[in-house]
This record gives structure tokens, C-alpha cells and sequence, in this order.
């Protein structure tokens, strides 16, 4: 196979939007986006050995997404909590057969929200996020289907106590419902996981 090198890639990026603080409460924001990449540098799925090496191929190959991001954080609530939540929908496209079709490698939808909150030297955290599925080829062996990714729920938290000199205690816990999940083919996630800790902060 004659390698060719990729074409340059050419990227327009748009952002446009807003944001509504409300006193002693938080502030809300919007924005809308569309990156379009014309011949974008992509893995082509195809590979070749190159001096004994193998070597992974690119192409170009156009794409877009588009789409919309909420916000919403509170302002610390009686001085001592602090809320929030994401929401971004996107749809991802790219060229297939002469037209721009969806692009499955993409997750459509990543929802994220927690509560931070401290008090009398006592810490609190507690995070989540969704994200809905896509797949991928990358890492698959030859000759098998993408393979699914995403769709999952994880929620991970942490309880600490700070005490005088800098020194704090924690508990943190990591995929707390335990969802067995992967982001990346052959790379899954490990599970819920405790860590139990200490940290002294010098001067």
C-alpha cells in the first residue's frame, strides 16, 4: 500500500451565548456550538507495518458537531453548600457514503451534577454523571464490530475533616453503585473503590 501523507485540516469553531447570575441564589448560562472540521485527520482502521513496526493509519475525513450546554450553580446556600448541574446535548456527524451521517463514536448526551458542602471543619462531596452510549473500533481485534461504550450512571463522593496545622482525613469512594462500564475498548472500570487517607499540608 503507497502511503500518502493527510491533507491539512481546516477547523471553524463557533460559540455563542449567555449567562443570568441572580443575587444570593446563583447564576444560570446557555451556550450553543458547532465545530466543523473539513478533513479532519482521523483514524482510518486500516494499519500497516512499516519497518517491522505496526503502524496505525490516518485519513481525512470531514466532520461536525453541533449542539447545546446548560449550566446552573448555586451561590453557597447558608454559607456552607454549594450546588450544581451540566447538561450537553450534541450531535455528531461525519462524511459516509456522500453525506454527513451521524457519527456512533460520539456520546449525544453528558449530564453531570454534585453538592460541594463544608461546615465546623467537615467536608462533603458528592458528584454524578450520565452519559449516554456511543461505540468505537479502536483497540478492537481485526475483524470485529464496533463495539458499545458508554451508557452508564457514576456517582462517586468523599468525607473529610480538616484539623488544625493542615492535616485532613478522608474517606473518598469511587463509583459508588458499582456500575460496570467503559469508556475506552479494553480499558473497563474497576468498580467501586474506597480510599481511606491522610494529608498534611506543610508550610
Amino acid at each position: 500500500m503507497a502511503l500518502q501523507e493527510p491533507e491539512n485540516e481546516r477547523r471553524l469553531k463557533l460559540d455563542i451565548g449567555g449567562q443570568r447570575a441572580f443575587e444570593g441564589i446563583g447564576r444560570i448560562s446557555a451556550v450553543g456550538f458547532l465545530v466543523h472540521r473539513k478533513n479532519a485527520i482521523l483514524l482510518s482502521g486500516q494499519t500497516q507495518t512499516v519497518n517491522g513496526l505496526l503502524m496505525e493509519l490516518y485519513a481525512n475525513r470531514d466532520q461536525r458537531q453541533y449542539g447545546v450546554e446548560l449550566e446552573a450553580r448555586s451561590d453557597f446556600l447558608h454559607k456552607n453548600a454549594d450546588v450544581f448541574f451540566n447538561a450537553m446535548a450534541m450531535r455528531s456527524q461525519d462524511a459516509q457514503n456522500g453525506g454527513m451521517m451521524r457519527n456512533r463514536e460520539q456520546p449525544q448526551i453528558i449530564l453531570s451534577g454534585g453538592i460541594m458542602a463544608e461546615k465546623s471543619g467537615w467536608e462533603m462531596n458528592v458528584f454524578g454523571k450520565r452519559v449516554s452510549g456511543y461505540e468505537s473500533a479502536r483497540f478492537v481485534a481485526g475483524g470485529q464490530p464496533p463495539q458499545p461504550l458508554g451508557n452508564f450512571l457514576v456517582i462517586n463522593g468523599s468525607v473529610g475533616r480538616r484539623f488544625d496545622r493542615g492535616m485532613r482525613v478522608y474517606l473518598d469512594v469511587q463509583n459508588l453503585t458499582n456500575r460496570a462500564f467503559s469508556t475506552v475498548v479494553g480499558y473497563p472500570d474497576y468498580g467501586r473503590r474506597w480510599t481511606i487517607g491522610m494529608s498534611q499540608k506543610l508550610k
